[in-house]
């Protein structure tokens, strides 16, 4: 669906009851800004599921082949196809990318870069026994860089997570009517299957702000059960 049939959907939705409950342009842009939002954190995993022992929410990257379709889109792959490999200098440094948000790999000739925590390299580097060299290259995340050890790799494959673009719905007005603005607008990135649920986030934001709780029940639960 594009951008104005979810809009559509959502209005036909919130005025079921006949009460003018519908979304002007700026409140559906904002629902349908937040929505994509949320989505995707669920998508790759919210943290607040987390439970003593089970570090896994109900959804994560990449714990199913549906998951990992769904966010193959924003999947970007540094030293993939006409991509340009992670430039590491000669101190072990990389910049984080400005639009990252979740790592997938980082790998060295193929080989896969061990994630550390800061709180562990330290004794890493003293170990004569797992002193990271190319054969086992390492790695820690920073606010906005990369340290790698051994630092001398020079370059490295890095996949990761993207937010997905805004989307927007964009009108002109004909006769005091907004009318549907397709060339300005910005679709949706996700696959045609997930709409639906992105729909419900959508009348489930609207219905809360309208107060209309038995629309918000009825949107949670489709959410709930992907309908």
């Amino acid at each position: 669906m594009n951008v104005e049939e979810i809009r559509q959907w959502a209005n036909f939705e919130l005025n079921k009851h006949q009460t003018g409950n519908t979304l002007n342009q700026e409140e559906y842009n904002l629902c349908l800004a937040w929505a994509n939002r949320e989505y995707f954190k669920t998508k790759y995993g919210l943290p607040e599921e987390y439970r003593p022992g089970m570090p896994l929410p109900r959804q994560a990257y990449p714990v199913s082949q549906k998951i990992i379709d769904d966010l193959r889109k924003f999947l970007v792959v540094m030293g993939g196809k006409n991509a340009p490999l992670l430039t590491i200098d000669v101190n072990g440094f990389a910049d984080i990318p400005s639009d990252y948000i979740h790592v997938s790999s980082i790998r060295y000739q193929g080989r896969a870069v061990e994630f550390l925590s800061d709180d562990v390299i330290g004794d890493r580097l003293q170990s004569s026994i797992v002193y990271p060299d190319e054969k086992y290259p390492v790695c820690v995340f920073y606010n906005d860089y990369l340290q790698f050890y051994p630092k001398t790799l020079g370059s490295a494959e890095f996949t990761y997570l993207r937010m997905p673009v805004t989307p927007y719905w964009a009108a002109t007005i004909v006769d005091d009517e907004y009318v549907y603005d397709p060339v300005k607008s910005i679709q949706l990135e996700w696959p045609e299957d997930t709409h639906v649920d992105i729909s419900n986030l959508i009348i489930k934001y609207a219905s809360e702000n309208l107060r209309d709780f038995s629309m918000t029940q009825l949107a949670t639960s489709r959410q709930d059960k992907g309908q």
